[in-house]
């Protein structure tokens, strides 16, 4: 964990980890690089992954 990137963790600015970055098979996946919360990449960029699992009804 990177001191300066944890500051800025504080203030709501997460910044994946290039290094942990990986496919699951239905999204990228990484984690913060200054506190390790798990992020997930949506059309916008990365996010903290929020817990919830969207899928798409049509396969179910």
């Amino acid at each position: 964990m990177k001191l300066i990137q944890l500051f800025n963790c504080m203030r709501g600015k997460h910044h994946r980890s290039r290094g942990s970055a990986h496919d699951d098979g239905s999204v990228m996946r990484s984690k913060c690089r200054g506190c390790g919360k798990p992020m997930v990449r949506h059309m916008g960029g990365w996010k903290l992954d929020s817990g919830v699992v969207k899928t798409d009804s049509a396969k179910l």
